[in-house]
């Protein structure tokens, strides 16, 4: 099984409209794109052992990678308000 996997189109689409809506209303914009696919949006799926990076319903992270990589998170949670 290959680590990467190819971000649908419909979905790149749909994600560069709510950023830009998000950006519209002047929203801070929390994007784990950037961390989890590369420029030919060939997105990640698994570490580099193996170990699968979402939970078993295929769209949200495991706990144990957000917790090693997902510093998208960190301005929005760290930051003092």
């Amino acid at each position: 099984m290959s680590r990467t996997v190819a971000l649908p189109a419909s979905q790149r689409a749909l994600h560069d409209r709510m950023r830009q809506l998000a950006r519209d209303s002047g929203a801070e914009v929390i994007d784990p794109i950037p961390s989890l696919c590369d420029a030919q949006d060939q997105c990640l799926r698994s570490e580099a052992d193996g170990t699968p990076i979402y939970i078993l319903d295929g769209v949200h992270l495991t706990a144990r990678y957000v917790a090693q990589a997902a510093g998208f998170l960190d301005r929005a949670l760290l930051s003092p308000k």
